[in-house]
């Protein structure tokens, strides 16, 4: 968990030098990180979803975004073997802090994240506002059919879906190192998700 002074550069596009590695290694390995090109290799409902929507969701990474993701990147290099983690960010009641829970178990899936939703609850009993949840969807370089497609699964959108009734999640973030999709809670009911039965975690 960290805690964070919420100031303006957090929300700005990402300086370059966050990522200068694993930016590089992407050039050197010629993966194309185009968004578009990315969601149409795959006609899930998601993918079209957040391709309907690419101009308003869509966008270069943030700084807290890349924050994360190179923290990741730094512990196990993503390209190298691909991991997966989920963030969620709480802003303080005066809108002044923010709280970070990070959680990955350093495989390519975030499995159930169930053991984290204590601490959002106790902070949200307190004021505290699920802002974002931040997830990885990354570039595989020996199976470019999976690469890095900025839509969340199934699990995911149930994710964002269960957040969202319980603690009144604002946004969910799929990120994949280069550009970030950020979905408003008002679309999450157009996600597709698992069935109804493997819904709460």
């Amino acid at each position: 968990m960290r805690i964070v002074d919420d100031v303006p550069a957090l929300w700005e596009a990402a300086p370059l030098r966050i990522l200068a590695r694993f930016r590089a290694q992407l050039r050197e390995r010629r993966i194309n990180t185009e968004s578009e090109m990315l969601l149409r290799q795959a006609d899930t409902p998601n993918n079209v979803l957040v391709l309907a929507n690419l101009a308003r969701w869509v966008g270069p990474i943030r700084c807290i975004e890349a924050l994360l993701f190179a923290a990741q990147d730094e512990r196990i290099p993503i390209l190298d073997a691909s991991t997966e983690f989920v963030a969620f960010i709480l802003r303080s009641p005066d809108r002044r802090t923010l709280k970070i829970y990070n959680y990955t178990r350093n495989l390519d899936g975030i499995g159930n994240v169930a053991r984290m939703l204590g601490l959002i609850e106790a902070d949200v009993a307190t004021g505290w506002i699920l802002e974002a949840v931040l997830h990885n969807h990354n570039f595989h370089p020996d199976d470019p059919a999976l690469n890095g497609a900025v839509a969340p699964s199934e699990p995911d959108a149930t994710l964002m879906r269960n957040l969202a009734e319980r603690f009144v999640l604002r946004e969910a973030w799929i990120t994949n190192g280069v550009e970030t999709a950020r979905i408003p809670a008002s679309a999450f009911s157009e996600l597709s998700g698992e069935a109804e039965t493997r819904q709460r975690p």
